[in-house]
């Protein structure tokens, strides 16, 4: 897909719809507003992709169909909900770039500038080889992030 900068002024990176329209951009489709990029997903999950939440490709869809629901370690981010949460079968845009805030895991802190990747359904933990991960880290935070807390931190998803 074409970073389409049209679409953030029909469909404001901040909509989310259950349905899409003429002026909708297509699922997959990237946009750029300042230095974060973005993707527009179809949460297609059984759980709302809450904001600071990451998401992946739903299991047997194509494309950009995604959920948070039973995420894991050993998936590749697609995004973070940044702007409002995503409700099940809704649209929206998740950010792929850029200085973003991210929910950590209930038992899981990560202190400054240790790697980041995806956790249970939707929400981080930390990357280190202790972990046992071999998927690269998808984002660092600015500073440490506590248990079940959130945090600012520069994110680049997977795919």
């Amino acid at each position: 897909m074409t970073i389409q900068s049209k679409f953030p002024r029909f469909w404001p990176i901040s909509l989310v719809s259950g349905a899409v329209d003429k002026n909708s951009p297509e699922v997959g489709t990237e946009t750029q507003v300042g230095d974060v990029k973005y993707r527009f997903i179809y949460n297609e999950g059984t759980t709302s992709i809450a904001v600071g939440n990451g998401c992946k490709i739903a299991s047997g869809a194509s494309g950009y169909t995604v959920t948070v629901s039973t995420a894991s370690v050993i998936d590749l981010l697609v995004g973070v909900a940044v702007h409002a949460s995503i409700p099940t079968a809704n649209y929206g845009w998740v950010a792929t770039q850029g200085k973003v805030t991210v929910l950590m895991e209930t038992t899981v802190s990560v202190a400054s500038g240790e790697g980041l990747r995806l956790g249970a359904n939707g929400a981080f933990v930390s990357q280190s080889i202790a972990t046992g991960s071999y998927l690269p880290a998808v984002g660092r935070p600015v500073a440490s992030i506590a248990s079940n807390g959130s945090g600012t931190a520069f994110i680049k998803a997977h795919i």
